[in-house]
């Protein structure tokens, strides 16, 4: 929908300040796995589609510079909270971290 395309390029436009600011491009370079949170804080109850929500917020870190390829996104924990404390506005809570990669072979 247009409305997710708009809000894909906010969080590109975001990310890229970020990351040019910190002066490392990418942010998270491959082989790094990366763990995302996103907490969704709703202004209501209506029923809306946290899956578009993450796909728009991923292709816009994506194209941010925030990691290499969102393939490295390994683990992600998504969770839609409706605000009711008079807030109007939808707003996104993302934390971002490398985390270590696990090794399952035999040794």
């Amino acid at each position: 929908t247009p409305e997710v395309i708009a809000y894909e390029k906010i969080v590109t436009k975001v990310a890229d300040k970020l990351v040019t600011k910190l002066g490392i491009i990418p942010l998270f370079p491959k082989p790094d796995e990366v763990e995302i949170i996103l907490v969704w804080h709703r202004a209501d109850y209506r029923v809306k589609d946290l899956d578009n929500i993450l796909k728009s917020i991923k292709d816009g870190l994506t194209k941010g510079k925030v990691w290499s390829d969102d393939s490295q996104v390994t683990s992600m924990l998504l969770r839609s909270v409706v605000d009711t404390c008079g807030v109007e506005n939808e707003w996104v809570e993302i934390y971002i971290r490398m985390i270590p990669r696990m090794d399952l072979r035999k040794r």
